[in-house]
């Protein structure tokens, strides 16, 4: 997967945001197993928005890109692309 990828900034992007899907995932995962057996507590609570950390962190990943990469029209892209599934997510 990264053999294709020629630019060392979205190598690095492309490593930062599996990284944060994969604590997406466990996050998630661990809030819906603590969800089903035990009580709503305040730690289940705060667990359960932990999963919203990684989002935060792609969204800081993804600036961190932008201010990286020098190709305008992938700078242009990446902000369109990120615009619509913002706007793709929140309508849900």
């Amino acid at each position: 997967m990264f053999c294709s990828i020629k630019n060392s900034a979205e190598r690095r992007y492309v490593m930062r945001m599996w990284i944060s899907a994969a604590l997406c995932v466990l996050f998630s995962v661990v809030a819906l197993w603590y969800f089903g057996f035990y009580i709503h507590t305040a730690f289940s609570l705060i667990w359960g928005c932990s999963s919203r950390a990684s989002h935060h962190r792609a969204l800081i990943y993804t600036g961190v890109y932008l201010a990286e990469e020098k190709d305008e029209f992938q700078r242009n892209l990446l902000v369109q692309s990120l615009l619509a599934g913002r706007e793709g997510f929140w309508q849900l």
